[in-house]
């Protein structure tokens, strides 16, 4: 079943460390996951399972104007606007956290341009028709071409720990997220294509 993320309540949150204190960053999620549940509420993971999430990179703020511009200019934000991560596999976890039903989840990460595979833990709670979606990660963001910040006496470190937390309903259309500045709507590439 495909399960359609709200990105009114799904938010992915960038958390990085400098030289001086934490930044950390956040923006709202568009996306979906397509998955079957057992009757005890967990994934059955016999079942194929797939994923798809987007990040507006021009909506992500820190706090720091600053830290910010830079950012920006050396994501490249107006050449590559977003970055999107894609699920292909889940595997059993131990609980973690209080969530009952936690997963190693497999995929791939694109994000200035660049492809590369991820892993990281995912955690799936249901309610009803609603899915929450708890998972982190963590990347080496010199992996995808990209020199972290140094401004002034602020260097920012290449090692960043993504975090997401999403809902998502059973076959449930969401409001697109607001476009940041500059940016163009970006399409589900598994969705199928209208033709004239």
């Amino acid at each position: 079943m495909r399960y359609e993320l709200d990105p009114t309540t799904s938010r992915a949150t960038v958390h990085a460390t400098s030289s001086v204190h934490p930044i950390t960053s956040s923006a709202a999620v568009t996306g979906w996951v397509e998955l079957t549940l057992a009757p005890d509420g967990s994934v059955d993971l016999d079942q194929p399972v797939d994923g798809w999430i987007c990040v507006a990179l021009a909506e992500m703020r820190s706090g720091n104007p600053l830290v910010d511009r830079e950012a920006e200019r050396r994501l490249q934000v107006r050449k590559h606007p977003t970055m999107e991560g894609r699920l292909v596999s889940l595997a059993p976890a131990a609980p973690d956290g209080g969530h009952e039903h936690h997963y190693d989840g497999e995929g791939e990460l694109t994000f200035r341009g660049q492809t590369a595979p991820l892993t990281g833990g995912l955690s799936v709670d249901v309610d009803g028709d609603e899915l929450t979606l708890t998972g982190d990660t963590t990347l080496d963001v010199t992996d995808y071409g990209v020199q972290p910040p140094s401004l002034l006496v602020i260097k920012v470190h290449s090692l960043v720990r993504i975090e997401l937390r999403a809902t998502a309903r059973a076959g449930g259309e969401a409001a697109p997220a607001a476009a940041g500045p500059g940016d163009a709507a970006v399409p589900d590439p598994t969705a199928p294509q209208e033709h004239p």
